[in-house]
């Protein structure tokens, strides 16, 4: 199939068919008319899972370990997870001086036999729907050791600053990470400074194999 198109504008009629436009290099000209995510979550593909002010536990993708959160995505589901984005926010500052590192961990798994929470929908705002299991600040019991994927940020308080300053996390993933049927992916801050308590989400859409 051949496509060609005009370099430069040639109309802004509403309702008129029109050439496509190319850049100076043949490069195909493109706007957003939606915002970025629009299509996928307005087409119910798009999930999340939240948690706010957890008093978490230290991760560091062990099995059976228990992340501030994690997605499994059973065997056979037909779907793979796309994660879109991860976020953590500091809400309690640690109380004596520390500093940790919030990763992603990543890998095949069994499933889980913990508590499982019902991911929300995006565009209903609704649990239902999701083919992945979610966990929020519990225990993956039976899961598998998955291994570190990525630094999304870090933490670092000292005493002798007097004061704390942390702005929420918030890293684009993009797609980068795919969680394919059978494997599980988890967030988790390395240790846990005295008192920190932490919010935290993932955003994922979830397409046909």
């Amino acid at each position: 199939m051949l496509l060609q198109g005009n370099q430069g504008q040639v109309g802004k009629q509403v309702g008129q068919n029109l050439t496509v436009g190319l850049g100076e290099t043949s490069d195909m000209l493109v706007t957003e008319l939606n915002a970025r995510y629009y299509e996928q979550n307005y087409r119910g593909n798009t999930y999340f899972l939240s948690v706010a002010a957890a008093a978490g536990t230290a991760f560091v993708g062990a099995a059976g370990g228990t992340p501030l959160l994690g997605i499994y995505n059973p065997a056979g589901s037909g779907k793979n997870l796309v994660l879109k984005a991860a976020t953590i926010g500091l809400v309690a500052a640690a109380s004596a001086a520390g500093q940790t590192q919030f990763r992603i961990y990543a890998g095949v798994s069994a499933l889980p036999t913990g508590t499982l929470t019902v991911p929300i929908n995006a565009n209903t705002l609704q649990a239902s729907g999701s083919v992945a299991k979610g966990i929020v600040n519990t225990a993956m019991t039976s899961s598998t050791a998955i291994q570190y994927v990525t630094t999304i940020g870090t933490y670092y308080w000292a005493t002798a600053a007097g004061a704390v300053f942390s702005a929420p996390i918030t890293w684009d993933a993009a797609g980068q990470i795919i969680v394919a049927p059978g494997n599980l992916l988890a967030l988790g801050a390395v240790t846990i400074p005295t008192s920190m308590t932490n919010d935290a989400s993932l955003f994922w859409d979830e397409v046909p194999v």
